[in-house]
């Protein structure tokens, strides 16, 4: 039987802005969570450039900690957008994954800015699993998966199968999931040798990481 994992809190500040109630500290900014999805991580490894070059049948890319989803979001608008054959495979691990019904509520709130990602967003919502430790195979859609590794990915990793290894890998983590390791109040990139995703990495591979800095537009 999988072991019931602690569940993330989700509540939100009067301006909407998403947080912990019990940490008393924000995910990311409301309005500037997918833009800094795109810049940081979407642009950082030149995915568009990528897969309108693909050769092979399929995309790899690993998340150590999924928390809202925004990487995923903002990789799955991308590869709606461009132009693209082959299958896009998205592993990610989460230790404190959401509720369902909090991560339905979450991207409920979502919709309005992507509306061209009405229908995986409805099949995300439904699919969702509960907090539950292991492996977890989420359809999207025809030529996207989304596997979630729900546990402590010092763990999990090692056992992972990576097949020919990952394209892309993005290591993230709020300040609530790092303090014990790191220390920094935001985003951090994990040292440890046994949990590196960068060891299944393909040649090739660039690790985007939330240590990039960052500038939201301005609207000029």
């Amino acid at each position: 039987m999988s072991a019931t994992l602690s569940p993330a809190e989700l509540a939100f500040a009067e301006d909407g802005t998403p947080r912990s109630p019990h940490y008393d500290d924000v995910y990311h900014a409301r309005q500037g969570a997918l833009a800094q999805a795109r810049h940081v991580f979407v642009a950082g490894n030149m995915l568009c450039e990528r897969w309108t070059a693909l050769t092979s049948s399929s995309f790899v890319i690993f998340e150590n900690g999924f928390g809202l989803g925004s990487n995923f979001l903002a990789t799955l608008e991308t590869w709606r957008q461009a132009p693209r054959s082959g299958r896009l495979h998205y592993l990610a691990t989460e230790l404190h994954p959401l509720r369902r019904e909090d991560m339905q509520r979450w991207l409920t709130t979502l919709t309005p800015d992507l509306p061209k990602l009405a229908q995986p967003l409805r099949t995300l919502a439904d699919q969702w699993p509960l907090p539950l430790a292991g492996t977890h195979r989420l359809e999207i859609a025809d030529d996207i998966a989304l596997t979630l590794l729900f546990g402590d990915s010092a763990r999990i990793l090692p056992t992972v199968d990576a097949g020919a290894g990952f394209d892309a890998v993005t290591s993230t983590a709020s300040r609530q999931n790092a303090t014990a390791q790191c220390g920094v109040k935001r985003f951090y990139v994990p040292s440890v040798a046994s949990a590196d995703p960068t060891q299944h990495s393909r040649p090739g591979a660039l690790p985007a990481r939330y240590a990039v800095p960052y500038k939201p537009s301005t609207g000029r």
